[in-house]
């Protein structure tokens, strides 16, 4: 017997033994999600092609770890949110990306609250993943939306970005034929850098000003266009999710 032939059987095998205990009166769910889990393993390991049944095994090995955690015993009756992504590491993104938003349903439908939080992190991280397998200008700003909304210090980081960004385009440039961009500042310090950096800081936090940026060619305009679509995207995405926590909370 070849060693794949042997790998079917035992997935045969292992079918039958949890279509057995899905059968009894009271289904021990610990020993489905066990069984399930072992389907898979052994799927992976024989390089099983069919994605699909793996996909609909992966839906179980979740439904089956939801049930079988809510039967255990005080103090082992936690849910391991990073054990379910471990499970999907062999499937492409947007099958993960598919597993996990299931994942987070079924945590809302048993009410773990907190696992829910720590699955949205790796739902963002496949979303960030995401948008690289699918580079385009309107992922990378998705991108940006996503990683600048993990934090205050991510969202800080990101706005220092966009400053420096701001700050290098509306640069004088070496000929006037190279010119993009035209900006008129006003003083604010007698430090030509520093007078800069407030300037565009006050372009930004949009308080009332005599400031003058205009774009003076399609690039300019893009540039500029650019900045600010990234600018509303970043903060928007960021205190949008904050608010949607705090209606978490309420509820």
């Amino acid at each position: 017997m070849s060693h794949g032939t042997y790998l079917n059987q035992l997935i045969i095998n292992e079918k039958n033994n949890l279509s057995l205990i899905l059968s009894q009166d009271i289904i021990n769910y610990e020993e489905a999600f066990n069984s399930v889990n072992c389907i898979i393993d052994l799927k992976f390991l024989s390089n099983y092609t069919d994605v699909d049944s793996i996909y609909i095994d992966i839906k179980k090995f979740i439904k089956y770890y939801i049930l079988a955690v809510d039967s255990r015993d005080n103090g082992y009756d936690k849910i391991n949110v990073e054990q379910i992504y471990r499970k999907l590491s062999r499937l492409d993104n947007t099958q993960k990306l598919q597993l996990l938003e299931f994942f987070k349903r079924e945590l809302k439908k048993s009410e773990y609250i907190d696992e829910i939080s720590d699955c949205e992190k790796w739902i963002n991280k496949t979303k960030e993943a995401l948008c690289w397998d699918n580079f385009s200008l309107k992922n990378l700003i998705l991108y940006l939306g996503l990683v600048s909304s993990r934090n205050l210090g991510t969202l800080t980081i990101t706005f220092v970005i966009i400053i420096a960004f701001t700050f290098l385009i509306t640069l004088p440039a070496p000929h006037p034929q190279m010119e993009t961009i035209q900006a008129e500042f006003i003083n604010i310090s007698d430090s030509d850098f520093r007078n800069r950096v407030l300037n565009i800081i006050i372009l930004f936090l949009d308080f009332e000003n005599k400031l003058d940026i205009k774009p003076l060619n399609t690039f300019g305009v893009i540039l500029l266009g650019a900045i600010k679509v990234i600018y509303i995207t970043v903060f928007i995405n960021y205190f949008w999710k904050k608010i949607v926590e705090q209606i978490k909370i309420v509820d």
